[in-house]
């Protein structure tokens, strides 16, 4: 059971290690370290329609 909550944890710093990588300065690790798990979704919604849109326009869509 331990270890399932240790992946989780890496698994959940490394998810937002790359958020505050895309945010590039808007919101920090430790800024989002402190937020709840659906403010941490909503970004990620953001950046994955972010993305999506790039691939279709085929163009960087910041």
């Amino acid at each position: 059971m331990l270890e399932g909550y240790e992946k989780e944890v890496k698994r959940l710093k490394e998810h937002i290690a790359k958020l505050s990588w895309y945010m590039r300065g808007g919101v920090t690790y430790e800024q989002l370290m402190q937020m709840c798990l659906r403010d941490i979704s909503r970004f990620t919604d953001v950046i994955d329609e972010n993305m999506e849109l790039s691939k279709k326009a085929k163009q960087l869509i910041l």
